[in-house]
């Protein structure tokens, strides 16, 4: 696949990027900032979170997080998958105004990363705004107990 498009100056005075099909990056506009997710949206299930180390979740942890979208009954296509890294900007207001999540479920972000005022207890379930907000550790930092726990608040909170 090429990867660079040339475009005369008089048809095109912009940058382009390609990307991949593979690649389901959902970009939504706004006046100040650029917000990046992955996945559809569907079903209005975001999901954040900040990888431990560097800009990305490594594959393990990747895996783990699919594997909960997964067990939810949930595909992509449902859910936004946002990065605090890639983003753009990370305030509740900010993401509730725009992807209208029914849940938001935090891996490795606390409500005072959302710009939210509250002490919070990993892995208990908060209603904020109309919307169901859950924390937990970060992806890479969820051990068999502490999926084991999570698993069982999302069982509650989804109601299965």
């Amino acid at each position: 696949m090429n990867d660079k498009l040339t475009f005369k100056k008089a048809i095109l005075d912009e940058t382009v990027y390609v990307i991949p099909d593979a690649t389901k990056l959902t970009n939504v506009a706004d006046t100040l900032n650029q917000f990046l997710f992955e996945g559809g949206n569907g079903k209005k299930v975001s999901i954040i979170y900040r990888p431990a180390h560097g800009n990305k979740l490594d594959n393990e942890s990747k895996n783990t997080l699919l594997k909960v979208v997964n067990a939810l009954k949930l595909t992509l296509d449902d859910v936004a998958i946002i990065n605090t890294e890639e983003s753009g900007y990370n305030h509740f207001q900010f993401i509730n105004a725009k992807l209208h999540p029914t849940y938001l479920l935090c891996f490795g972000i606390g409500p005072h990363d959302l710009g939210i005022r509250i002490t919070h207890e990993f892995y208990k379930e908060y209603s904020i705004s109309g919307v169901r907000v859950i924390f937990s550790h970060a992806v890479e930092a969820l051990d068999k107990q502490r999926k084991n726990v999570l698993w069982g608040r999302l069982q509650e909170m989804f109601q299965m």
